[in-house]
């Protein structure tokens, strides 16, 4: 059985980003998306719309760049950030 492609946007800072693309980002299920938002893991998004959030570029690559920091063992307070 062939494996499903999916499309994987570039991570930009100066982008939102909507969860199906997050998710397609971090390689995650949407309900684990939520899950890291609830216990404080995950930057919340913004709300835009009534019903429509979007997360901002710089906060994922920021989180990723906290996440790869800590994994290091580099203090977070020693990133330029």
């Amino acid at each position: 059985m062939p494996h499903e492609v999916h499309n994987i946007p570039e991570l930009r800072h100066d982008r939102l980003y909507n969860a199906r693309e997050v998710t397609a980002l971090l390689g995650v299920h949407i309900s684990t998306l939520y899950s890291w938002m609830r216990d404080g893991n995950f930057p919340k998004p913004q709300k835009i719309g009534p019903r429509t959030v979007r997360w901002k570029g710089s906060d994922i690559i920021g989180h990723l760049t906290r996440v790869a920091a800590q994994s290091a063992g580099i203090s977070v307070d020693e990133l330029p950030f």
